[in-house]
This record gives C-alpha cells, sequence and structure tokens, in this order.
C-alpha cells in the first residue's frame, strides 16, 4: 500500500502534468464535413479532427488540449464533455442495410445517430422526427437516440411548416387560458379607453399598407406649414388593451415577434387583435401613440410632443393607390395629404443622403405555391414610391423615439450596429487605405468615419466592389439597453416603436413610454427583456429560413440549364452565388473549380485556373446537385 506521503506526491505530478498542458473551454462548430472546430472561450477557432469530431456534437460544451501534428498544425483533443445541448433534436429517418439512424438536423452539419430496433415505432425512411439522445458519443462515437414523435414524411404536402415550427419550438396555438382572456378584450372596452384619451378626430389619418394587409400599425397626417410641413404619425397602441388580458399578453411576448414565410403566418398577438381591436382599420377609433414631428424643408426633424390617443383611420391606401398620380379613389380629406406626403418624404431622404447613411435597394422575391404547397413561381416583388414615402415616415418617427428614451428613460431597447467586425476591422481599414488613400483621415471605428467612408464608395461605381467588401464584412445589428450608434443607418441612435403588433422590443416599448407620459418614470428593461426577444426572434429567423430553403431545394430539384448569378460572398471553400432571376442562392466548392484555388481573405478573393473571382461579379452557373442534409443548393460554373 502507498503511503500518504507516496500519494501527495503522486497527485501533485498529476496537477503539474494537468498544469502543463494547454487545457482550454470551448463550444463545437459543425461544417458539414468530418471535421469541426472549437470555439474556444477566447475567441478563437480551433480545428477538430474528425477522429475528435465523432466524440462530440455541435452546441456542446467541451474542454479540449490544444495541441500540433506532425506538420506543427494546431488542432484540439476532446479532453471531457462539459454540457449538451443535444438532449432532444430533430431530424430524418434513414437506413443502411439493416441498421436505422435518425440522420440528426443541427445547425451547421448532419450526424447519423443510431435507433435501436425496438426504439423504431413505426417510423418508416424520409418520417421527419423529434428525437432524444439517451447516448452521446463521448465515449465510443457512437450516439444513440429514441423517437418522442413523428412529424410526417418529407414528401408530404406542408411538411416543411409543421417541421420547421416544431423544430424552433413556435406555436401555432393559443392556450386555454390565453383563449379565455382574448374574449375579454372587446370593442366596447376599445371604447371605454379611446374616452379616457385625447381625441385626434379631427384630423383625417390614413394608412398606406399592402392590398391584404389587416394589422396596420401606423396612420399618417401630413399638414403643410410655412415651415415644412406638421408630420402627425400615429402609432397602434395594442399594449393599452392587451395589458387587461394579462395571460394572454405573456403568452404574446413569449412568442417575440409574428413570423411571416410562404403561405404561412404566425401572429404575435390573436388575429381579433391585431387585425381588428388593434389595428387602425379604415373607418374605426382606435387607441394609438401619436407622434407629433415638425419636418423642415432641408428634412430635418424636430418631435414636439407624444400623445395617448385616439385616432380614426379616414381610409386605406395600397402601396399602388398612393404612388399613382392619379390618385383615383382616394377620399377629398386624403388627396392632398398624399400629395404633400411625396415632397416630406423626399425632404427627409436628401438629407439622410447628406448626413447618414442610405442603402440601395436590392432586389426582392416572393414565392407562389401550388396545391402541393411546393414552389409554383418565383416572382419579383415590385416596389414603388409610396414604399419609400411610408419607409422615409418610419424612420422619421423610431428616430425621435431613440432620442426621447435617451432623455428620458433609464433604459431601453435601442437596435445599436456596432460597425465593421471587431476581428475584420484592422485588415478592411489597411485594404482601404491602400485603394483609396484620400479616404485615410476617416477611420471605420467611429460613426462619423464610417458613414464618411460608406458614402464615398457609394457615390461611385466603379467602387462597388470595395463598398460589397465592406458590407461583408459588417457586425450583426443586435439590442442594447443603452443608448448606441447604429452605424448602418448613420444614426448615433435608433430604436423601433412602429411594429407593436408584430414585435415584442416593440411592444414593450410602448410600455416603457406609457409609463414615462404618464408619471415621468420607466420600468426599467432589463438584460433578461433583451435576451429572450433575441431568442425568440433567432428561432423564428431560422424558422422561416428552413422553411424556405426546404422549399428553394425541392424547387431547383425540377429546374434546369444556366442560370445568371453574381457572387454574394467567397470563403476558403469556395463561394456563395445568388441566382438573379429568383434572388436563391447556392455554392460552388473549390473542389468542384479545376485546378488550384488560392484565398485571400483580406480581399474576398478566391484564385483559381479559371480566373478569379470576387463579390458582386457576375457568372454563369448550373445545378450540380441538392444536398438534402444541409438543405444546401450547389451549382458548378457552366
Amino acid at each position: 500500500m502507498l503511503k500518504l506521503d507516496a500519494l501527495d506526491q503522486l497527485k501533485q505530478l498529476k496537477s503539474d502534468i494537468k498544469a502543463s498542458r494547454d487545457l482550454q473551454f470551448g463550444r463545437v462548430k459543425g461544417t458539414g464535413q468530418k471535421f469541426g472546430f472549437v470555439s474556444l472561450e477566447s475567441g478563437r477557432d480551433v480545428f477538430l479532427p474528425p477522429d475528435e469530431m465523432l466524440k462530440v456534437l455541435p452546441g456542446d460544451r467541451i474542454e479540449v488540449e490544444i495541441k500540433k501534428d506532425d506538420k506543427n498544425k494546431t488542432f484540439a483533443k476532446v479532453e471531457r464533455l462539459i454540457e449538451s445541448n443535444n438532449k432532444l433534436f430533430f431530424g430524418k429517418y434513414v437506413s443502411k442495410g439493416a441498421a436505422h439512424f435518425a440522420e440528426a438536423d443541427f445547425d451547421g452539419t448532419s450526424r447519423w445517430i443510431f435507433i435501436p430496433p425496438n426504439k423504431r415505432g413505426k417510423a418508416k425512411v424520409g418520417d421527419l422526427l423529434q428525437c432524444k439522445l439517451v447516448q452521446h458519443p463521448i465515449k465510443n462515437g457512437k450516439p444513440q437516440a429514441h423517437i418522442l414523435d413523428n412529424l410526417g414524411n418529407e414528401k408530404d404536402a406542408g411538411i416543411e411548416w409543421t417541421y420547421s415550427l416544431k423544430k424552433h419550438g413556435i406555436k401555432e396555438a393559443w392556450s386555454e387560458k390565453s383563449e379565455q382572456d382574448l374574449k375579454t378584450l372587446t370593442e366596447d372596452l376599445v371604447a371605454k379607453l379611446c374616452a379616457e384619451r385625447e381625441d385626434f378626430s379631427q384630423h383625417a389619418f390614413f394608412t398606406i399598407d399592402g392590398e391584404r394587409t389587416t394589422d396596420m400599425d401606423d396612420a399618417l397626417c401630413i399638414e403643410e406649414n410655412s415651415d415644412g410641413w406638421k408630420l402627425l404619425v400615429a402609432i397602434a397602441d395594442p399594449e393599452a388593451l392587451v395589458k387587461h388580458a394579462p395571460v394572454l399578453e405573456k403568452e404574446a411576448l413569449q412568442r417575440g415577434a409574428s413570423l411571416y414565410a410562404p403561405n404561412k403566418v404566425v401572429s404575435m398577438l390573436p388575429e381579433e387583435v391585431s387585425a381588428n381591436l388593434a389595428s387602425l382599420v379604415e373607418g374605426k377609433t382606435r387607441l394609438a401613440k401619436v407622434f407629433t414631428i415638425q419636418v423642415s424643408k432641408d428634412g430635418d426633424v424636430a418631435l414636439e410632443k407624444i400623445s395617448l390617443g385616439s385616432v380614426t383611420s379616414a381610409q386605406k391606401l395600397s402601396y399602388t393607390q398612393a404612388s399613382d398620380d392619379a390618385l383615383d379613389g382616394v377620399n377629398e380629406n386624403v388627396r392632398p395629404q398624399v400629395i404633400a406626403l411625396k415632397g416630406l418624404a423626399e425632404a427627409l431622404l436628401e438629407k439622410r443622403k447628406s448626413t447618414a447613411n442610405v442603402q440601395p435597394s436590392r432586389s426582392d422575391f416572393f414565392i407562389e405555391l401550388n396545391a402541393d404547397q411546393k414552389i409554383e413561381a418565383i416572382h419579383p416583388r415590385t416596389s414603388v414610391a409610396a414604399h419609400a414615402w411610408v419607409e422615409e415616415c418610419m424612420l422619421a418617427v423610431n428616430r425621435c423615439a431613440a432620442q426621447y428614451f435617451a432623455e428620458n428613460a433609464k433604459s431601453a431597447l435601442y437596435i445599436s450596429h456596432s460597425g465593421v467586425r471587431a476581428d475584420r476591422l484592422e485588415s478592411l481599414s489597411t485594404v482601404l487605405n491602400e485603394k483609396l488613400p484620400e479616404l485615410k483621415e476617416f477611420s471605420l471605428a467611429n460613426l462619423d468615419g464610417f458613414v464618411s467612408i460608406f458614402r464615398a464608395l457609394q457615390a461611385d461605381d466603379e467602387r462597388e466592389y470595395l463598398r460589397q467588401l465592406m458590407l461583408r464584412q459588417l457586425d450583426r445589428t443586435g439590442f442594447s439597453l443603452e443608448k448606441a450608434p447604429h452605424f448602418a443607418l448613420g444614426f448615433d441612435a435608433y430604436t423601433t416603436i412602429s411594429s407593436p403588433l408584430r414585435k415584442a422590443n416593440d411592444y414593450l416599448l410602448h410600455r416603457l413610454l406609457t409609463s414615462l407620459i404618464e408619471s415621468n418614470v420607466g420600468d426599467s428593461l432589463t438584460t433578461k427583456d433583451l435576451e429572450s426577444i433575441e431568442e425568440k426572434q433567432d428561432a423564428i429567423r431560422k424558422s422561416v429560413f428552413d422553411i424556405e430553403q426546404s422549399l428553394k431545394c425541392e424547387y431547383m430539384t425540377r429546374q434546369s440549364g444556366e442560370f445568371d448569378a453574381e457572387v454574394v460572398r467567397v470563403f476558403t471553400t469556395g463561394m456563395q452565388v445568388r441566382v438573379l432571376d429568383n434572388g436563391i442562392e447556392g455554392v460552388i466548392a473549390t473542389r468542384d473549380i479545376e485546378g488550384k484555388c488560392s484565398f485571400n481573405q483580406d480581399l474576398m478573393q478566391l484564385k483559381t485556373s479559371k480566373g478569379e473571382f470576387t463579390l458582386a461579379q457576375k457568372l454563369k452557373v448550373s445545378l450540380k446537385r441538392v444536398d438534402w442534409s444541409k438543405k444546401q443548393i450547389q451549382f458548378s460554373l457552366a
């Protein structure tokens, strides 16, 4: 038996050995290939070889040892599993010989996970499943799962919606308690609440929206004056109504936002609220926050007051109707306002062009489905002048709201954008300084410098490549509890309050605004509020992407020939291209291009035997295949 001092020495030896190793914590990232990466807490990504990747799943938090191989290349060796978020997962039932698996649908990659014979039920190949992980691969690289729910077969009509909503935790139906709460919200209650507010019925408000839109968030009223225009923007105030149904309100906020996908809408608020009781419906008196704004002839904006009001929309116009010079069918009280709106919007736009960033519009498309709920056709979405007019008014009212919160609230939900990603800032600055030395005096790290550089790139068509290079290295937009700049828009502060029927962050800001107006004291919003909304809205974005991408993959299997496309992203293993006629995106892998390929990350440029490929470059492609395991469309050069 070892003596105690020998045991102590052994423990110390083990501790010394561990201390001498480079052990770090991180999360696993899938790549769609057999290898992966671990994102270390230090911010660095380290290569996970195929043998190590077999032991883990995407999203796992692990401890790894950083090592060098015989070619002196850095890689990570899995030391232990800390936690896994993959106890429940979704995937497709597949088989190979006598063995049956769930092809797990993880972000960024897929993995075949064995299903024991007695846990397969009546599932058949092609069925889409919800599964429970019962054996993690950390010990032997062989995970196992049980089937919890069979959602239907991949060929079923509408399965894309069923699968994606379930996968991302998005509920269509309301709870029984919320349904009961909804019954307490009536026209009589709306009338009672409106009677307690400032009456704006003398103003002929009007809405401009899509022909089929029923959830109208905003209405306008415009009066020309000697200084320019008096702009009244009425924003629907569902919070003032729905707070009287607290169970329903809580469930609505948990939804985070409304989901809009082809042939499917999952509303944040019940339709009776969003399309009727709280919507600024033509001819009905409704609750609203009314922003009174003076817009000068030069496009300067000054907020005069915010009122808790009741408004009645005199008319709903479609975008096409408002844009038509003839203004056929437009109410006589609304007609002069629509004419004034054009001049007001042009002044606002010119001001933004001289002081902020104006992003050029890009082609947008909408999907037409057939009886089988598959894509029949993809059409370009037509934009008319009134779209831009309304956008300018909403930008103005949202900026006014942000400034009001900055001056009056301890915290609020601001929409922030920090510009170029921190890890790309230095290299992009170097490239721009080399290509355009006349811009050296400006820094991408501050708002004024960023705006100056962006506007200089946009002003010259020959600089389009550099503009695209800058756009591809921007950070994501996010929420902030404190006033923060929005680099992409060029504003020192920004938020959105104009969509409370559809977005939880706008709804919460209406709650805060009511508190500030009524008592001059606003309830502080918290990091928890922010994180909850971000999580839900991220799930909605992923769900919509999954639905549309599944539909597009199926659609492309029925297409043939060559397609005109443009390069939208370039990376080490290839490039991402967008088909010009329908907006569908796919990848061209370097392995499918003859000869040696080299990638310049600073210029986002790919050099091949076929020539150089850069951002915004036009080329012809043909469909190579659809990889259903990744829901990825793969093209080849035509």
